[in-house]
């Protein structure tokens, strides 16, 4: 029986080698110079699941061949023969030939009988090693050759001279490839040959521009504009410095009948200034959702504050810090106040939970439309002191930025609420607008905060935790100051579940999109208004999830759409659709 389990044991461990090998070698076959290779891992696999999707939503319904792509690409094509269904399949994209404006191109299709695949191509002629085609009234001809278990497809005959000698790429990179049911990957050592010389050679006249439309702007204060050239000129080096040192980048798709995973990745070289950073940060298996009270959010979410991350932000603004410092003006004073108290509470703060929550429709005009609670855990004296002196600064910092004027009231002890201290706060517009751009900001923060402003309270939840709420009522802050004094975590337990498992334990954020609560927030105060959209949605949809994580020298975004919304969001879609069509349809829920 040791013997058997053991075969047993070794056949699967083969199985896998060569179900990997098989997947790798399309990439293996691909031109070394590719710059961009579009990959489909197992065609017909991909096809069924887009079918399942499609049935599941009713889109079959509306675009039949939406049940079977492959199936009606391979009747209009007369593609079947010698395909292998269960293969790979891929296209790579080079840079143009020289003289010519449209990029070089090949494609590699899995094939069970080459000769039998190449021959039902559209007027196929044996041209040597090759194979001719056209199609669809295309004059000029498409090229086929045999490349083993692949045909090479492409415009060029002198592209399928000679089989590609394959894409090189990094681990975290390669089990990407493998793993996504459809990826594009961005071979940046390749794209980076042709665009870092041009954006070095275009940075000096944009941030010349950019100077030139500040010092132009109407109501421009000069004293500001090498702060902002500053502020400009590093974000363009963000983009330099991607350029230069990412090896590749990738968006990468998954599908299932429970819904859609994707994932934006950026894979830097180990020993590059950004691939140094992700690697020394500390992906984090706790709670985003942890002290946030039950209710209805539009976003909630949270993230670890990692020192590596806090470098790269202070790496950022250093140069932005040097021009503030060399304003030497009562403007400048209060920018670098406000900036050092921003550092000391990313200094002092180890997490931060957040929730944006959903205001009654009747509310709206009444109250904000902006209402959070964030939970910030770490050293709370110094997270509070550095609050403090942020809201004390924060006036003339805005009007040094942006030339608001705004009135900030600060009230300590203002609120006791289960026996946490509250400050209060207020930030408002500081007397009536005279421009028409003041009576457009003044709507506009009417609008977002209230009538009466931006209305918030703080305070200390022990040495190791704060809360901020803004916007709220008494209700919904003492709801808050409970969850959060206890740790609890309804929303784990509650639709936050329905996608936790689809995200990455491990990561250094996440966050979550309610779809259903904004979308029901907006027809309550359409319907509020006199303008009924007859249209309900489900109650509890599980929400849109992403998270941040990082692996090896690679920074990942990782999202999730669950099928379920999706479809209720498509039903309530043509639910809409047939209302405003001639004679009208019949209102009601889903």
């Amino acid at each position: 029986m040791r013997i058997i389990r053991r075969l047993t044991a070794a056949l699967v461990i083969m199985a896998m080698c060569i179900a990997s090998s098989a997947r790798a070698q399309v990439l293996e076959l691909v031109p070394s110079n590719s710059m961009v290779v579009i990959k489909i891992k197992n065609i017909q696999d991909v096809n069924d699941k887009v079918a399942d999707l499609s049935k599941q939503w009713g889109l079959d319904k509306i675009r039949p061949e939406m049940g079977d792509l492959l199936g009606t690409l391979l009747t209009a094509t007369n593609l079947g023969p010698g395909l292998n269904k269960t293969g790979d399949a891929a296209m790579a994209i080079m840079k143009p030939a020289q003289g010519q404006n449209e990029p070089d191109m090949v494609m590699l299709i899995s094939v069970t009988d080459y000769k039998a695949f190449s021959g039902a191509l559209p007027n196929a002629k044996a041209e040597g090693d090759l194979t001719s085609f056209s199609m669809g009234g295309n004059p000029k001809p498409g090229y086929a050759a045999d490349w083993g278990k692949y045909a090479a497809i492409s415009p060029s005959k002198e592209l399928l001279a000679k089989k590609g000698a394959g894409i090189q790429v990094s681990a975290v990179s390669a089990k990407e490839l493998a793993a996504k049911d459809l990826v594009a990957y961005a071979n940046m050592k390749e794209i980076r040959k042709e665009a870092l010389p041009e954006f070095q050679k275009m940075k000096p006249q944009m941030l010349a521009m950019i100077e030139q439309g500040m010092m132009n702007a109407p109501g421009a204060n000069p004293k500001m504009v090498p702060l902002m050239k500053a502020y400009i000129s590093q974000l363009l080096n963000v983009v330099e410095g991607f350029l230069t040192d990412a090896d590749g980048a990738s968006f990468g798709v998954n599908l299932s009948k429970e819904g859609i995973s994707t994932t934006l990745m950026a894979d830097f070289n180990p020993d590059s200034y950004a691939g140094k950073a992700f690697k020394s940060m500390k992906n984090s298996d706790v709670s985003f959702t942890a002290g946030l009270p039950d209710g209805k959010y539009f976003l909630f979410g949270g993230m670890v504050i990692d020192k590596a991350g806090i470098q790269m932000i202070n790496d950022f603004i250093a140069p932005i810090e040097k021009e503030v410092a060399a304003m030497g003006t009562v403007d400048g004073k209060a920018i670098a106040a406000y900036i050092a108290s921003a550092k000391t509470m990313m200094d002092s703060t180890k997490q931060v939970n957040f929730g944006m929550i959903a205001p009654p429709a009747a509310a709206f005009g009444k109250e904000g439309f902006l209402q959070g609670v964030n939970i910030m855990t770490g050293d709370a004296a110094k997270i509070a002191t550095a609050q403090k002196d942020m809201i004390a600064s924060e006036a003339e910092f805005l009007k040094a930025a942006g030339g608001m004027q705004l009135k900030v009231t600060a009230t300590p002890g203002a609120k006791t609420v289960d026996a946490v201290s509250l400050d209060s706060f207020n930030i408002a517009m500081n007397g009536q607008p005279q421009t028409p751009q003041e009576q457009q900001m003044m709507m506009l923060i009417g609008m977002i905060y209230g009538p009466n402003g931006l209305n918030g309270y703080t305070g200390a939840i022990g040495a190791d935790k704060m809360i901020t709420a803004m916007g709220v009522n008494d209700e919904i802050l003492g709801a808050a100051i409970k969850s959060a004094k206890s740790n609890e975590d309804p929303l784990a337990k509650g639709v936050a579940a329905k996608v936790n498992a689809a995200l990455p334990q491990n990561r250094l954020s996440a966050f979550y999109l309610q779809i259903d609560t904004i979308a029901t927030t907006v027809l309550d105060i359409m319907a509020a208004k006199g303008v009924p959209g007859g249209v309900k949605l489900p109650a509890n949809l599980p929400p849109l999830a992403g998270a941040i994580d990082v692996e090896g020298s690679a920074i990942r975004a990782d999202g999730y759409i669950p099928a379920q919304t999706v479809g209720a969001l498509i039903s309530a879609g043509l639910q809409v659709w047939m209302q405003n069509m001639p004679g009208g349809g019949q209102p009601g829920g889903l």
